[in-house]
């Protein structure tokens, strides 16, 4: 393996790195990925996301191949239990397929007056 493969492939495993990406698309796709931190309550998403005609969706971002704490298990089934979409992404495609799956409802919405 040459080292530019080498430093590619380290760079994509980088939650920092995923995360950066997901907030630049959501930025091209004309939404936001708000940072949530809760000091109250923790073991939520990192990102909250919103896109245009009021689609949202929470963002958990993660190294490639980790896993959720148990914490984070339980507020994930926390929020699906309210109805809200919850992603673990720890790959940039995992990010483009959800955010191919959100951009697909939010063009199903009529637009907002």
């Amino acid at each position: 393996m040459n080292r530019i493969t080498e430093i590619f492939d380290n760079a994509e495993v980088s939650e920092k790195v995923i995360e950066h990406h997901l907030v630049k698309r959501m930025e091209q796709l004309g939404g936001r990925a708000l940072k949530y931190y809760n000091t109250q309550l923790t073991g939520y998403p990192d990102r909250l996301c919103l896109l245009p005609r009021g689609v949202v969706f929470w963002v958990e971002l993660k190294s490639r191949g980790k896993k959720l704490r148990p914490l984070q298990q339980h507020r994930h089934e926390e929020l699906l239990a309210l109805g809200q979409k919850v992603y673990t992404c720890d790959s940039i495609p995992k990010i483009e397929a959800a955010l191919k799956e959100q951009t697909s409802v939010s063009r199903g919405f009529p637009a907002q007056k």
